[in-house]
């Protein structure tokens, strides 16, 4: 079933995950990850999110914001799904730590360009 949702509202799904996922790691270490099953399904749940929006969004959509490896951010959500037993909590915290900041700026960017009228999270 085709949606009616628009590229601005997978941005901005995008950037509402990556502030989700600020809060949930803020004050957890990489231990914290590897031992606190609640956060890492919210972080998991989270990153699905993101992954998700990501590949609703067609090849133009993804022109609007360039710099993320938006083949590698679908591909984790491939990886979350189908591989979850044997998810590598390391990446996942160097993907939060690392990737994360980077993809919000980029989105956060286009929605300023593209869809100024539609508030940031």
């Amino acid at each position: 079933m085709p949606s009616d949702r628009t590229p601005a509202v997978y941005f901005a799904d995008i950037l509402n995950s990556i502030e989700l996922l600020e809060q949930y790691i803020r004050g957890v270490d990489q231990a914290g990850l590897r031992t606190d099953m609640k956060i890492r399904d919210a972080i998991l749940h989270r990153l699905l999110i993101v992954t998700e929006a990501a590949r609703r969004l067609r090849p133009e959509d993804l022109d609007l914001c360039p710099g993320p490896d938006w083949r590698n951010i679908r591909q984790l959500g491939n990886i979350i799904r189908h591989v979850y037993d044997a998810i590598d909590l390391l990446t996942i915290w160097n993907i939060l730590q690392d990737d994360l900041p980077s993809l919000k700026l980029a989105v956060e960017k286009t929605m300023r360009q593209h869809f100024p009228d539609i508030p940031l999270p």
